[in-house]
């Protein structure tokens, strides 16, 4: 296998995630993210990744960076995307938030969107990428 192969085998084996965060904090210490939890409430505030049914804003009811395998525990078992020892920010909301999906087809008539009251979202606490979100519950 030459070198480009390999490069591009072992970039595919962590998805990148989508970027969100930007990083602030310049460090090589893979235990230390580049960014902090104000940051993270500084973009959730400009980029709200739920809505809500009553048009409230969404309450950011935890910030933790915590270790992948920690993270994939407290989401009952789903993947993160990384090692287990990769440090990960994960955040959940709470609210009135909106299941209705943004991309379904156009619905006639009256509708009421189902409601969840908590969701979370996992950032690459390193690149600041979002990993995934989710409604839990």
């Amino acid at each position: 296998m030459n070198n480009n192969a390999a490069s591009r085998t072992s970039a595919n084996a962590n998805p990148p995630g989508v970027p969100a965060i930007r990083p602030r904090i310049a460090t090589d210490d893979p235990t230390q993210a580049a960014f902090t939890e104000e940051d993270v409430r500084q973009f959730l505030a400009a980029h709200p990744l739920f809505l809500t049914t009553d048009g409230s804003t969404p309450v950011i009811a935890k910030v933790l960076f915590l270790p992948a395998s920690q993270v994939s525990h407290l989401l009952k078992g789903e993947t993160i995307g990384r090692p287990p020892t990769t440090l990960v920010c994960y955040v959940e909301v709470q609210g009135n938030l909106s299941m209705a999906n943004a991309h379904g087809p156009l619905i006639k008539g009256p509708y009421t969107p189902r409601t969840a009251h908590v969701a979370h979202m996992v950032f690459d606490a390193r690149t600041g990428s979002l990993l995934r979100r989710g409604f839990d519950g």
